[in-house]
C-alpha cells in the first residue's frame, strides 16, 4: 500500500459521504482476510496500517499459556518470558508475521473490498434517508396536459 491508496480512500470517503474511517475499517478487515487466506492459516491476527504512509504490519494474537501450546494461537509461558519477562499466563503476545510480498496482494485485496463496501454503505445511507419519509405522501403539480400516473407504493417498500 502506499500514500495515494490512503489518500484514495480519503477521497472516496468524501466523494461518497461516507466516513473514511468506516472505508480504512473495512481495509482492515479485507487485509486481515487477505492474510488468512494466502497463508491458509487460521490464526488470530491483528493488521495495523500507518493512515500517512499507507505502511502495513500483521501481528500475530497468541494467548501465554502453561504447559503446551498450539503453535497457532497460544504460545508457552516460557516463550512469551523469552520476549517479555513480565508477560503471564493469560496475557497476548503480538508477534510480527507480515509476510514480504504483502503489499502488492493485500492491496487488490483491499481495493475490492473497499469498492464493495463503498457499495453497500452507500445503499444503507439511501435506504436510511428514503425511511425518513415513510408514510407520507409526496403531492406535485403537473403541467397542463401532462399524461397523468399514479403509482401507489406497497407497504414494504
Amino acid at each position: 500500500m502506499n500514500a495515494d491508496f490512503i489518500s484514495a480512500i480519503q477521497e472516496l470517503g468524501k466523494e461518497k459521504g461516507i466516513d473514511p474511517e468506516l472505508l480504512f475499517q473495512a481495509v482492515d478487515d479485507a487485509l486481515v482476510a487477505a492474510y488468512k487466506k494466502n497463508t491458509g492459516t487460521n490464526q488470530n491476527v491483528r493488521v495495523d496500517m500507518n493512515k500517512e504512509t499507507g505502511e502495513i504490519h500483521v501481528y500475530a494474537q497468541r494467548t501465554v499459556v502453561e504447559g503446551e501450546a498450539d503453535g497457532i494461537n497460544e504460545m508457552t509461558l516460557e516463550d512469551a518470558q523469552a520476549i517479555n519477562p513480565q508477560y503471564l499466563a493469560g496475557d497476548i503476545v503480538e508477534v510480527e508475521v507480515t509476510p514480504k510480498n504483502f503489499g502488492r496482494i493485500a492491496a487488490q485485496n483491499a481495493k475490492q473490498f473497499v469498492v464493495q463496501e463503498a457499495a453497500e454503505m452507500m445503499l444503507s445511507s439511501a435506504v436510511r434517508v428514503f425511511s425518513l419519509t415513510e408514510k407520507t405522501m409526496v403531492f406535485r403539480s403537473l403541467p397542463a396536459g401532462a399524461e397523468i400516473t399514479t403509482f401507489f407504493a406497497p407497504a414494504w417498500m
